[in-house]
């Protein structure tokens, strides 16, 4: 599908698909809403809301508790988003499916529940320089407590992750390597196949933080051979508060718990707990199962539309973007010529990010400024702080249009003083 193609699609779907937003409709400080801060939070579409709404208004009651009607529709609803995720993600079996509160919940359950177990003085683990906090510091601290070595890939000149760098350090003493499949910073791809391929010669695990990458519909667990794979429902067109984790089953076979209560036990008593099997052994408590089922139907949505499409749709404004915004005299795109997907950042000559990013708000333009919760990257990059533009499906290139002008006029006062 070339760029024409797609555009015409969008065209003739954009007005059906910005409507199914309503918070898309208002304005800030008396302009339109463009809001391209999606890397840290999708907007939700009408039918997750409804969805929602209606839940608690016809079916509230909490799961696998109960063999009441409301139990059992509540219960049944959340086991039909399991079975949605796991289609989404091309897993065949559910209960490989693990709800949990967000991406970094997910994340952190896999270092302390399965990996630490297995870390010691002599074993390493690797992360690259790309990740985000939620997929760096839990390994970074996990092997502190076990006295493993924590393994840091770096970022080449290019942009590139060092694969060669990788290739160096892979060996049967790794315990796992945990990367991100798009960097929440630039925006770029990382090979992730390829690092799985090179790991499974070791026999070595591979984790994916899919946070920024699951919408577009790639993290297909099969055809990648990934071990573990983790996302958040918020960066999904989901409701926050919901996370999800797949394992390979002999991987969650053997993970411990990280909580303890109901739901995931067999037989209590006084001395000693066994308990029950996966999913719902590292499920403790009452589970969030309204943002599951707001997750399920917004993975039916994303469906319908069609992933494809959506990829091939931000790809086309992430493209559009980082021309827009490279052609501006003073502003630097990050992460050199490599491929880009939903993100990009820039750093302005002269110009604090958070002084840019409050005078786009001024223009109802919503960006975000900060370290990005990646300042190991950032600090490779040579920053403490960026301006990160972040697209989704929902928005236009006449947005981009729009943010290009107002990013010009505001250089240009900023510069008289």
């Amino acid at each position: 599908m070339d760029g024409k193609d797609i555009e015409g699609r969008v065209d003739r779907m954009q007005a059906q698909i910005r409507n199914d937003f309503p918070i898309l409709e208002q304005k800030i400080n008396n302009n339109p809403l463009i809001y391209f801060d999606n890397g840290a939070t999708t907007q939700m579409p009408n039918c997750v809301l409804e969805c929602l709404n209606r839940h608690y208004m016809q079916d509230n009651a909490n799961v696998h508790r109960g063999i009441h009607t409301l139990s059992e529709r509540s219960t049944c609803a959340m086991e039909d988003a399991r079975k949605t995720v796991a289609d989404f993600i091309g897993c065949d079996d559910p209960m490989q499916i693990i709800f949990t509160r967000g991406a970094t919940d997910s994340l952190n359950q896999v270092a302390f529940g399965y990996a630490a177990q297995y870390m010691q003085k002599g074993r390493k683990v690797i992360v690259t320089e790309f990740e985000h906090h939620s997929n760096f510091v839990p390994w970074q601290q996990a092997a502190k407590r076990t006295g493993a070595e924590f393994v840091v890939i770096p970022m080449r000149e290019d942009g590139r992750l060092d694969i060669e760098a990788l290739e160096r350090e892979l060996d049967e003493s790794v315990v796992i390597v945990s990367v991100t499949a798009i960097s929440n910073v630039t925006g770029t791809v990382l090979p992730v196949r390829e690092i799985i391929q090179k790991a499974h010669q070791y026999n070595v695990p591979v984790c994916v933080d899919a946070s920024q990458a699951i919408r577009h519909g790639q993290m297909n667990v099969r055809e990648l051979d990934c071990d573990f794979l983790a996302f958040s429902g918020h960066k999904t067109m989901g409701p926050a508060g919901i996370g999800v984790l797949y394992g390979k089953k002999e991987r969650l076979d053997v993970m411990e718990p990280l909580w303890y209560g109901g739901g995931m036990v067999d037989v209590v008593g006084n001395e000693d707990t066994s308990f029950t099997t996966i999913p719902y052994r590292l499920e403790a408590g009452t589970p969030n199962y309204p943002g599951a089922i707001g997750l399920g139907q917004a993975l039916h949505y994303l469906q319908e539309i069609g992933t494809k499409e959506i990829a091939a749709w931000e790809k086309e404004l992430t493209d559009t973007l980082e021309q827009r915004l490279s052609e501006q005299k003073y502003v630097h795109v990050l992460g050199g010529n490599v491929e880009k997907q939903s993100v990009i950042s820039v750093v302005v000559d002269g110009i604090h990010p958070y002084d840019m990013a409050s005078f786009l708000n001024k223009y109802g333009i919503a960006v975000r400024s900060g370290n990005h919760c990646a300042q190991p990257m950032l600090r490779r990059l040579g920053y403490d702080s960026v301006i990160r533009f972040s697209p989704a499906f929902y928005n236009t290139k006449e947005e981009i249009e729009v943010i290009g002008d107002r990013m010009e006029k505001i250089i240009s006062f900023l510069k008289k003083w």
